[in-house]
Order: structure tokens, then C-alpha cells, then sequence
């Protein structure tokens, strides 16, 4: 599998917004509706955020964290501080502190980050998903069945048997 880090919302600004200033209230509800019911599934508790950030450092960061062997750990890290501990993940600082509990130097990943060593890589990933119709995450594509946004393990078992057949 090769994970590949996509802003849902590029046009979040800097210090981040309001989620209700982006979706509105009825979208939330909606789309909290079926957070819960996924994380309920697989037995997570998520807190309901409000804030949301911008994304590019921290998928920046991802790619720092993939360069150094360590992009699970990261990625992991990354979910519980945003969904379950409420930090700021578009914060240089948390995301360097969330670095640095991977074992990766917090110095080193605030630099690149700064630099914008990585930001060619998202802009690449952005335009393949733009040619390629992603229109949500995650989308996993399965042979040539693309499965967009969280879905249930039966869905992408069935996605997967017919990539098999398929290839076969």
C-alpha cells in the first residue's frame, strides 16, 4: 500500500477555522453521524473537534516521517492528538512535538517543514487525485475500484475479491 497525504480543504487558512465556518451545521451533524458510527464500529471514541486546521504541514511532516522510516508511528500519533487529545495539527510546534514522541529530531522537521521540502510532494499527490477523481479521504483504490471515504470492512473485502478476480 502506498499512502499518499491529500488536504480535503486547501483553502482552510493558516491558523485554521471554525469547522461550522467551512460545513454549516447540518453537514456536521451529518457527517459526525457517520464518524461515529465507523469509530463505534472498530471500537474508537473520537472527540468531536471543532477547529480545523490547515493540513499541509502536517502532511508535510507525514512525508518527513515516511522519508525517515516512520510514517505509521507518525500518521498514528497524528489521529490521536487531532481526534482524541484536541491539538492543533497545523501547528509547527505540534506537529514537531508529536515528531519528537516518534523519534524523529523536532529541529530537523520544523526546518524541512519551513523550507518546504516536502511541499512539491503534496502538490503532486493534489494534482493525481484531481486526475484521478478523488473526491474524498481516505479513497483507497483497489485494482480499479476506487472506495472513497471511511468504509465498512465488508465493502472493501468484497472491492478487494473482485480486484482478485479480476486479475486472475
Amino acid at each position: 500500500m502506498d499512502w499518499k497525504g491529500l488536504e480535503i480543504h486547501p483553502e482552510v487558512p493558516k491558523p485554521g477555522l471554525r469547522l461550522s465556518q467551512l460545513l454549516g451545521p447540518g453537514r456536521i451533524e451529518t457527517l459526525w453521524a457517520n464518524v461515529d458510527y465507523l469509530a463505534a464500529s472498530v471500537g474508537l471514541k473520537l472527540k468531536r473537534p471543532q477547529h480545523l486546521p490547515n493540513s499541509h504541514w502536517a502532511l508535510e511532516a507525514a512525508e518527513f516521517a515516511k522519508e525517515k522510516g516512520r510514517l505509521k508511528e507518525f500518521h498514528d500519533r497524528v489521529f490521536k492528538a487531532y481526534f482524541e487529545e484536541g491539538e492543533d495539527i497545523g501547528s509547527l510546534e505540534a506537529l514537531a512535538a508529536i515528531g519528537q514522541r516518534c523519534g524523529l529530531d523536532p529541529a530537523e522537521l520544523k526546518e524541512s517543514l519551513q523550507a518546504g521540502h516536502y511541499y512539491p510532494i503534496i502538490e503532486q499527490y493534489r494534482q493525481e487525485a484531481k486526475e484521478r477523481q478523488v473526491t474524498g479521504v481516505p479513497t483507497y483504490i483497489i485494482g480499479s475500484y476506487p472506495l472513497v471515504g471511511a468504509q465498512p470492512y465488508e465493502i472493501m473485502k468484497r472491492a478487494t475479491e473482485k480486484a482478485l478476480e479480476q486479475a486472475s
